[in-house]
This record gives C-alpha cells, sequence and structure tokens, in this order.
C-alpha cells in the first residue's frame, strides 16, 4: 500500500473477514512503516477465500480516515498467496 500520512497516523486494512477487523478500524490489521510511504504487512487467509477491504489512517485518538470509492474486493488464489499492490485514494 502506498499512503502519505502525518505524523501519529498508522495505515491499517479492514474488510469483510473476521481477520481484517469486520470493518472496524480498531481491529484491522496495522502496516509497518518501515518502508514509508509504502506500508506493508501480511494476513492468513484461506485459499479461494473472497473478501472486500479498504484502507483506513488512524491517529493516536483513534480517529479513522477512510480511504475514498467503493470498496476492493480480492481472492486469495487456490495456492494461497495473493500480493496487494494497492494506492491510497
Amino acid at each position: 500500500m502506498h499512503a502519505s500520512t502525518v505524523w501519529g497516523q498508522e495505515v491499517r486494512i479492514v474488510g469483510s473477514v473476521p481477520e481484517l477487523g469486520g470493518w472496524q478500524p480498531a481491529s484491522g490489521v496495522a502496516l509497518d512503516l518501515s518502508g514509508y510511504p509504502s506500508w506493508t504487512g501480511g494476513v492468513d487467509l484461506p485459499a479461494g477465500t473472497s473478501f472486500e477491504y479498504k484502507y483506513v489512517k488512524v491517529d493516536d485518538s483513534g480517529a479513522a480516515v477512510w480511504e475514498s470509492g467503493a470498496n476492493r474486493t480480492a481472492t486469495v488464489g487456490t495456492d494461497g498467496t495473493l500480493a496487494l499492490t494497492d494506492t491510497w485514494r
């Protein structure tokens, strides 16, 4: 995920499956900023899982800023892998 943030914000991925926090920003998967402005992370999902997701910027107070547009969709491959290379919108 490529996204610019301000000091104190982190980027999380949230979505329609429990492993992505069930659309709750506080429960979403926090991405690693070590390659800023590219954020990286991983989630274990079963092969063939289809899901909807979005990225959220969350600040120290818990306030969330959702990316714009429709929910994104993806499906984990039959080999159990999926790589997302998204840009904040």
